[in-house]
């Protein structure tokens, strides 16, 4: 099973995080600058196309903002 975590906070806001600003704010080379909002739209793209693969989102601040910022679909192909 797949699960996101991303610490809402640790080294950047949880807005900064969420639409992928401040990456050069992030240590030891990784690149964050798609931000959890592209995951989201990455997560919901692969449960569409196979509905038995299943995702655990373990900061649920984020994926409370990409709930509220999304379409009734998406938020139909979520729940």
């Amino acid at each position: 099973m797949h699960h996101s975590h991303i610490d809402p906070g640790w080294r950047k806001t949880v807005s900064a995080y969420f639409y992928g600003q401040n990456y050069n704010v992030d240590k030891g080379g990784k690149d964050t600058r798609g931000g959890v909002r592209n995951i989201y739209h990455s997560i919901l793209s692969e449960l569409f196309i196979d509905p038995n693969k299943k995702f655990v989102i373990g900061e649920v601040a984020y994926f409370k903002m990409y709930y509220d910022h999304s379409t009734e679909y998406q938020r139909s192909l979520y729940r």
